[in-house]
């Protein structure tokens, strides 16, 4: 194994333990709280000792391997806080700084995980297929191939695979992913339609305003 991948290993190791730093410091400010309260401050303060090192050691660790990797950001600063909380006894402070890093992590790997759900499934969801019209029926093209001008159906429950204006048809369309609006919008002749939009009603006939890679489902991907 390589350098570089036994550090991408370790990383990826790291990001799962940082998940469960805010429920420790948490659960240790609680519990040192109830000692305080006890008169068990010198309890409290080791108890909190022990909560900012175990604790700090993933963010730590994941520092190194940024340095190893030439990024250098804020968590140096957060790092800093804390060794120097340590250094002077001020426990309480250095598991308030770990927590603040550590739930920023939390919260910034969760929107990063959802992000990427919702990009994989935009992609997924991608049109691939049009019904072109021609004079003796409908004929299946790929997307890419729909020229501006051309009239292409779309049948009830398909994506809208171009831009384009309705020519023939009137039904509720459902743009909730391009927009979010919740409510289907109604659409009748010479209405605008938006490519990645879902047709939910009846059949509408659609003059392509717009090549696949203008539209407006490919701009979002």
């Amino acid at each position: 194994m390589t350098l570089t991948k036994y550090l991408q290993q370790l990383g990826n190791i790291l990001d799962r333990i940082e998940k469960y730093v805010p429920l420790i410091v948490i659960s240790g400010l609680i519990v040192s709280g109830i000692l305080w309260i006890f008169n068990l401050s010198d309890v409290a303060q080791v108890l909190l000792f022990w909560v900012v090192m175990i604790g700090s050691i993933p963010f730590f660790l994941q520092m190194v391997l940024s340095f190893f990797a030439k990024h250098f950001g804020v968590d140096l600063i957060a790092a800093v806080g804390i060794m120097a909380s340590l250094a002077i006894g001020e426990h309480l402070a250095g598991a308030v700084i770990l927590l603040m890093l550590s739930s920023g992590k939390a919260l910034e790997n969760f929107a990063l995980k959802r992000a990427k759900k919702e990009l994989t499934a935009l992609i997924e969801r991608a049109p691939k297929i049009a019904h072109l019209k021609e004079e003796n029926g409908l004929k299946d093209i790929t997307v890419d191939q729909v020229i501006i001008d051309q009239i292409f159906v779309v049948k009830p429950g398909e994506l809208i695979p171009i831009d384009g204006q309705i020519t023939s048809g009137s039904s509720s369309v459902d743009e909730s992913s391009l927009t979010g609006e919740s409510l289907p919008v109604q659409k009748v002749k010479y209405s605008m339609v938006l490519s990645g939009s879902i047709n939910n009603d009846q059949v509408l006939e659609i003059r392509a305003t717009h090549s696949s890679k203008d539209s407006k489902y490919q701009q979002r991907v």
